[in-house]
């Protein structure tokens, strides 16, 4: 008789995997999420009403998502600021501006495992909530910036992310039953194509924030977090930070300075490849979209631009060892470049 040995346990560390949505409050939905079709080729998948709306190319059930700036989006920011999450702006909802970055976890026991953790720090999430396609953790760091920790729990997201859609709602407590220790995360997913759009990304794949306390914020995402530091440059003045089991980065943090103002810097899409780089300033200009700045660098090409709610977005195509150059770059032309 052949004796097979038990396989170990899972361990499950609570690290984000990568960061997988940008979700903003917008003044005019419908129109941001034309923009974001027409200009950078990402899919509508569904809307809730009319002031709600989702966006995805196929590497998840969104890859944006925006709400319409009004009475529903204050309220909210006041019952959030009423649960004493004081971090939160008081215009939080009044204006556009970040709802939040969404950090995808590998399995639902790294959800729980990262859950326990923001309690142990202190951390008050202020939505724990069940979606049937996803499970989610809502807190803030310490500048009032909003996270999501959220796991897929199911693999036909596109049966309920579609037009006409619902989206329900379930309770949950995580940790209540034993987390579930298998990813339904679509490792190989059908990326789509919008073709008459003028760029063509890929995901959306990071972020930059502007920290009024550096240091601080920086320890918080390593810390509670629980992301890793893949490069700090050696002037201070920014940090960059990666997920778990995936390539590339998710999160790079910057100093506050008389040229960067604290808040959201700008949000990352990958492209599909370069000739959109390359052709940018044409291809915009076909949208009515005029480009910010552009860089072509031997290991990492962007092209930056403005949505309609004045939002920095950088478009790139990067080599995988881009992080390794770092060192030997100036400081500005590495700033510019992550």
């Amino acid at each position: 008789m052949v004796q097979t040995q038990d396989q170990p346990a899972y361990q499950a560390d609570g690290s984000p995997r990568r960061l997988v949505h940008h979700n903003f409050m917008v003044s005019d939905v419908a129109k941001t999420i034309d923009f974001y079709n027409q200009v950078l080729g990402i899919e509508e998948t569904f809307r809730i009403g009319k002031n709600v709306g989702f966006l995805s190319n196929g590497n998840t059930h969104h890859d944006l998502g925006f709400s319409e700036v009004s009475e529903s989006t204050q309220k909210r920011g006041k019952e959030i600021r009423d649960m004493g999450i004081d971090q939160l702006s008081p215009d939080w909802g009044a204006k556009a501006g970040l709802n939040h970055f969404a950090y995808e976890m590998y399995n639902e026991a790294e959800l729980v495992t990262a859950y326990d953790r923001l309690l142990e720090f202190g951390v008050k999430p202020y939505l724990v909530d069940d979606r049937i396609v996803t499970r989610s953790v809502y807190f803030v760091d310490p500048e009032g910036n909003g996270i999501e920790y959220t796991v897929d729990m199911l693999t036909n997201w596109r049966d309920y992310r579609k037009p006409g859609a619902s989206l329900d709602h379930r309770p949950y407590v995580p940790g209540e039953e034993t987390p579930d220790t298998k990813t339904y995360i679509n490792m190989d997913p059908e990326v789509r194509r919008v073709d008459e759009a003028a760029l063509h990304a890929k995901r959306a794949s990071h972020s930059m924030m502007v920290a009024k306390d550096f240091a601080e914020l920086r320890r918080f995402y390593i810390d509670v977090v629980g992301m890793k530091e893949m490069f700090l440059s050696p002037d201070g003045e920014f940090s960059v930070l990666q997920g778990k089991d995936f390539p590339g980065y998710s999160f790079t943090i910057a100093a506050e300075s008389p040229n960067r103002p604290v808040g959201v810097r700008y949000i990352g899409f990958e492209m599909v490849n370069s000739d959109d780089i390359v052709r940018a300033e044409e291809l915009l200009a076909s949208r009515g979209v005029k480009v910010e700045y552009k860089i072509l660098h031997a290991k990492k090409q962007v092209v930056c631009f403005r949505d309609p709610d004045n939002i920095l977005i950088q478009c790139y195509i990067e080599e995988p060892d881009f992080l390794d150059a770092l060192p030997d770059m100036d400081p500005s032309l590495a700033m510019l470049l992550v």
